[in-house]
């Protein structure tokens, strides 16, 4: 599990922390629940790569294709198929 800390310079003075939109959202929330939250949206990518049902190529300057993106069912090049079908170097 990722372990947060907060170093004695990274804290904030109480004029800094009032005008911080980061501060005001996360008052009275606990340094565990915040370390949670940033855990949790730091997989967010993933768990969207491991539930897309359709995905489309991504193309270099060349034309070539250069990766598989997951997209919307109703995306111009749309294929159905799982990620585990895709090589990892592939996923963009």
């Amino acid at each position: 599990m990722h372990r947060c800390t907060l170093a004695a310079d990274d804290r904030m003075d109480g004029q800094r922390a009032h005008s911080n939109p980061l501060c005001i959202y996360c008052y009275r929330y606990s340094g565990s629940d915040i370390c949670n939250l940033i855990a949790d949206s730091l997989l967010q990518p993933i768990r969207e790569i491991q539930t897309a049902e359709y995905w489309r190529t991504v193309t270099d300057e060349g034309g070539a294709i250069a990766g598989w993106l997951p997209c919307l069912s109703s995306d111009h090049g749309a294929v159905k198929m799982a990620y585990s079908s895709i090589p990892p170097a592939d996923v963009s």
